[in-house]
């Protein structure tokens, strides 16, 4: 189920997007197209697929040069407090970006763990659903996340007792 928020988010930057790339200077324009160009072909897989962010990669360079001259653009005109408010957003986008990113990786060891366990190596499987329930359930079906743990201790022989 989709997050009403996210919608709502990226819809208003495809919005910000479309409306610079139709009337910013060039160089905004360039880094508008950048992004939308490169997140056009995979459209259809984020309907499907969860681990998009691979695909996805090279659009946030356009995006992120976009957020880099918003930035220096702030920060130019708060005049002497613009590099000091420049700094602390910049470790506030540095913060949530690792944060997101660890969630990320947790949503792929919870992936990967019910892959394992039910294709290739139970145990590897077990190991890595242990992981992501002893850090982050934020992403994870719980109730899926213990009947693969279970599904894969039951395959090794083991009697059941989630540590």
């Amino acid at each position: 189920m989709e997050n009403p928020t996210e919608v709502w988010l990226g819809g208003l930057v495809l919005v910000f997007l479309l409306v610079l790339l139709w009337k910013g200077n060039p160089s905004i324009k360039f880094f508008c197209a950048w992004t939308l160009l490169f997140l056009v072909p995979f459209v259809p897989a984020t309907l499907v697929h969860t681990g998009i962010a691979r695909y996805i990669y090279i659009a946030t360079a356009g995006s992120s040069l976009l957020l880099a001259w918003v930035l220096s653009w702030l920060a130019d005109r708060m005049g002497q407090k613009g590099p000091y408010v420049l700094a602390l957003v910049l470790l506030l986008v540095l913060w949530s970006s690792y944060r997101a990113e660890e969630q990320m990786a947790n949503l792929t060891r919870y992936n990967s763990g019910r892959y394992y366990i039910t294709n290739d190596d139970p145990q590897i499987g077990i190991d890595l659903l242990q992981k992501v329930l002893a850090t982050d359930t934020a992403f994870v079906h719980l109730d899926e996340a213990y009947l693969s743990l279970l599904q894969g201790l039951f395959i090794l022989g083991q009697d059941g007792v989630v540590a």
